[in-house]
């Protein structure tokens, strides 16, 4: 009796060590696949800037980054959503010290599993009011540029959705 308990014991520990290995796995290759980073000078970064920004031309961010780093938001969202769902949010970030661009996509399905609002900054604003912005008022405005913000120290940060 004492041995087939220890025979359960080490096949439930065995499954557990094999489920946990699997998870780990599974988190490196998500976060490898999430993250992008190449070295660009000044006009590499800018012309990949610009390629972004030229797919949203005629609109303006539908945030804007403070000094103080509060996000005010410069329009508000649709009363609808568009007919298509969103599938990704993008982010592409440049550091002029080191010359490292960086992209970031993550999967709109990932933001969904986020109840209540985003943490896009200290403070969002609208209209000289503290509001909270959340993944539903985004999916509202539908595949936007949602920030263009230059840092003083030259860094870029694009931030939109597919």
């Amino acid at each position: 009796m004492k041995r087939t308990h220890a025979t359960i014991l080490m096949a439930v520990i065995g499954v557990l060590a094999f489920v946990a290995i699997v998870g780990v796995s599974l988190g490196a290759w998500f976060f490898a696949s999430a993250f992008e980073r190449d070295t660009a000078d000044e006009p590499a970064a800018t012309a990949s800037f610009d390629d972004i920004r030229q797919r949203f031309a005629g609109t303006e961010p539908v945030l804007d980054l403070a000094e103080d780093q509060t996000a005010v938001v410069r329009r508000e969202p649709p009363a609808e959503a568009p007919a298509g769902r969103l599938e990704r949010l993008q982010l592409m970030v440049w550091d002029p010290e080191d010359g490292g661009l960086s992209r970031v996509t993550l999967p709109f399905w990932l933001l969904r599993l986020k109840k209540g609002p985003l943490d896009v900054s200290s403070k969002v604003m609208l209209n000289n009011h503290q509001v909270q912005l959340t993944v539903e008022q985004i999916e509202r405005y539908g595949p936007a540029l949602l920030l263009d913000h230059r840092a003083r120290d030259g860094d870029r940060l694009l931030v939109w959705t597919e």
